[in-house]
């Protein structure tokens, strides 16, 4: 599967369980007793660890603003705690959980359809225009780590450079360095 099927797949995951979590409430708010409640609640946890990943995958693990009867909470630990008890099941409680739950699942559901996730990899664009810095170094810029060996050939291709463009005289009598510089600055065929 790639990953469009996938992040369309992890969607209408999220979104059947928003729709199942909102049945659960309102089988609670209409007081259906407690076999279908129970039944339903089962139905969820079985499945909360799985969103709850996604949820933390896609939104992060953030802390939940407190709500008046619900204890500070985040995203990894909210679904658990909504689906914890029987305590949670009386009209009033369960109506505070579902403005949460549905806040942070509807969060994760927009986040998708905006194509905010699965987050791109960006990759710098990087044009080296001269050709022996490009031959030298641009495998070295490449690499994921260790980039003081790029500084240390373009570097040395800098040296090569200096000696290759300035007289001899003029490099041999180092303090003479502002004349080198001076040379350097306005020599047309130094640049880097």
């Amino acid at each position: 599967m790639d990953t469009k099927e996938q992040t369309e797949q992890r969607k209408h995951e999220l979104c059947s369980f928003l729709d199942k979590f909102k049945e659960y409430a309102e089988a609670i708010d209409l007081q259906l007793g407690p076999v279908p409640i129970s039944k339903l609640r089962i139905q969820l946890q079985i499945e909360a660890p799985k969103i709850t990943a996604y949820l933390v995958a896609i939104v992060g693990d953030f802390p939940i603003p407190q709500q008046p009867w619900i204890p500070p909470l985040s995203v990894s630990t909210l679904l658990f705690s909504a689906l914890l008890s029987t305590y949670n099941e009386m009209t009033s409680n369960i109506y505070e959980y579902t403005v949460v739950v549905a806040s942070v699942l509807r969060k994760a559901i927009g986040t998708i359809e905006a194509g905010l996730w699965p987050r791109q990899e960006v990759s710098p664009v990087l044009v080296l225009s001269d050709g022996e810095l490009r031959d030298r170094c641009f495998d070295l810029l490449a690499a994921p780590r260790n980039y003081d060996r790029v500084i240390r050939e373009a570097t040395v291709i800098l040296e090569d450079r200096i000696r290759n463009s300035c007289p001899h005289d003029v490099l041999s009598q180092s303090h003479h360095h502002h004349k080198i510089f001076q040379y350097l600055c306005f020599h047309e065929n130094l640049c880097l």
